[in-house]
């Protein structure tokens, strides 16, 4: 099942993320992929450690590391982190894979 929310405002666009992080992790048995511009990631790492000190994220942009990449996708897999960030570079290229289902936003 998918759905389509379109939403214009950066602020909003955050506001929306905070709630959908929130819906997810509730449990603490989902794990969620976020993607977003790379101009955006600071800002929305930010926004996620500010609002959710509970929770571990890692973020990942063209600048980290090949072993930054690789220890955050473990600590992703294996469950430590549940939420991981992703420049959409990242996530489009050829040998980056992260095994096993996770809502991608």
């Amino acid at each position: 099942e998918h759905h389509l929310e379109v939403i214009d405002d950066k602020d909003g666009k955050l506001e929306r993320l905070k709630k959908l992080v929130a819906l997810y992790y509730s449990g603490q048995e989902r794990q969620l992929v976020v993607v977003a511009n790379s101009t955006n990631v600071a800002r929305i790492l930010d926004l996620l450690e500010r609002s959710f000190s509970d929770i571990a994220f890692h973020a990942l942009d063209c600048h980290s590391s090949d072993l930054a990449r690789s220890n955050s996708l473990k600590a992703f897999e294996s469950g430590e982190v549940p939420v991981l960030l992703l420049a959409s570079e990242v996530s489009t290229r050829k040998d980056f894979d992260v095994c096993g289902p996770a809502p991608v936003l």
